[in-house]
């Protein structure tokens, strides 16, 4: 007997015949008759809080539409919802050169032209083409519909809001401003500072200014001590300072529709929402919440886990969800294994620096002094990191990996056999990004 594990865009099959005591974790599998276009249908036509958006678009007569999209690195299924609301754009005669379709690169790289033509769905027999244009981060699709990326350091593509509560001005990109009716997309999961990801993370971290994304992720530390907060935390709202801060950036913008899928381990759309961009949002982590987080009801001498393939595992910074999603299946003083190609690299050049500080407090007060986004993921991943011996199964240089407090193994077996798992109980998670085991 074996078991595939995801690795980048392939799987790799792992021999169970040598360990006695092993369990294997898979997502709950939803049942449904609908299919994908079906379930987008269903939510568009049944929105929560919020007239249909073929009505809101009669009522309303917008001028300009701008819809935010996730970047390639978040699954979200856009290739099956963005054809669904063309049409509706169609019926309602907007001008497809009106519309704007922003891509919410957050400060994650540029994707590049093949990336932004499978977030569209187009294909060589697609009606739609992708048309390059001289400005950088910028497309046309044939019908004249702009295709903007996001750059949270150009100051020219950004125009100032408002002053928020803390006192810092808030700057979002121009085309989520200057548009007559704003929708928001994305996926709905967990994540590990703003509870979940999805809603309110199209605007900010998604097309806000790079001093507003620093600012926001600021709020995972401990005001008066140096630890990262508890209640930015993986699956919590209440309370939540950066969720908080989130929702009060958006409200400065009033989105006027919002559509928001679940995608299961095969990429596939299993849930949508749709309506009131507050409400339709928290609909959706309580479907996530149900069916995507397990209680821990024992711990396990090693867990090997795949973050469930490429897009989960392109890079490090990436990786990190599925550290965060499984810790809390190891023992403490355990082993994991975490099975994570890392096609892109480690996803920022300054995230190794970190792990320079070895602990907790000495990486907090750095963090504090000299603010990084990536340093948060970093201080996060080393917590964890002593928790347990961790390993990985990687395309990273052993440098980095070591670097980080964690070793690499050429091959999964070779892991299993150094670390004599016979006689130990083993947890396998085919796709830790999309499953939260709660402590």
């Amino acid at each position: 007997m074996s078991i595939m594990l995801p690795y980048g865009k392939k799987s790799i099959s792992i021999p169970l015949s040598d360990i006695k005591n092993y369990e294997i974790f898979l997502p709950q599998e939803v049942q449904t008759n609908l299919t994908e276009k079906d379930i987008v249908n269903n939510s568009l036509n049944n929105p929560i809080a919020s007239e249909t958006l073929n009505n809101l678009l009669a009522k309303k007569s917008p001028e300009r539409i701008t819809v935010v999209l996730s970047d390639i690195t978040r699954i979200t299924g856009s290739n099956i919802f963005l054809p669904e609301l063309m049409k509706i754009f169609n019926s309602a005669e907007i001008i497809p050169k009106n519309i704007t379709y922003l891509i919410a690169s957050g400060i994650h790289p540029p994707c590049n032209k093949e990336q932004i033509n499978a977030l569209f769905g187009i294909s060589k027999i697609s009606s739609l083409e992708l048309e390059e244009v001289s400005k950088p981060f910028q497309y046309h699709l044939s019908n004249g519909s702009k295709v903007i990326q996001h750059n949270a350091k150009d100051s020219q593509t950004l125009k100032t809001v408002s002053t928020l509560k803390d006192g810092t001005e808030l700057k979002v990109n121009k085309y989520a401003v200057e548009t007559d009716f704003l929708i928001l997309t994305g996926s709905i999961t967990y994540h590990y500072l703003a509870g979940f990801g999805g809603g309110r993370k199209a605007i900010i971290p998604g097309v806000s200014s790079y001093e507003n994304c620093l600012n926001l992720h600021k709020l995972s530390l401990c005001k008066n001590r140096h630890k990262k907060n508890s209640r930015a935390a993986t699956g919590v709202l209440s309370g939540n300072p950066m969720h908080q801060h989130m929702t009060e950036v958006v409200s400065k913008l009033n989105p006027a529709f919002l559509l928001n899928t679940v995608c299961n381990e095969k990429k596939e759309i299993i849930y949508s929402v749709a309506g009131d961009w507050q409400k339709a949002f928290q609909k959706g982590c309580g479907f996530v919440r149900k069916n995507y987080s397990t209680k821990v009801r024992k711990k396990f001498d090693a867990v090997i886990v795949s973050c469930g393939g490429f897009p989960k595992d392109i890079n490090m910074i990436q990786t990190h969800k599925t550290f965060e999603n499984c810790i809390n299946l190891v023992k403490e003083g355990g082993s994991m294994l975490i099975l994570s190609e890392c096609s892109e690299g480690v996803g920022n050049n300054t995230f190794l620096k970190w792990f320079n500080y070895n602990d907790e407090q000495e990486l907090v007060v750095h963090l504090k002094k000299n603010f990084e986004i990536n340093g948060q993921t970093a201080l996060s991943t080393l917590i964890k990191s002593k928790r347990a011996e961790v390993s990985l199964f990687t395309s990273l240089e052993k440098k980095a990996v070591n670097a980080m407090n964690m070793n690499k193994t050429p091959s999964v077996e070779k892991y299993m056999g150094e670390k004599m798992l016979e006689n130990k109980s083993v947890a396998f998670v085919p796709y830790g990004s999309s499953l939260f085991f709660r402590g």
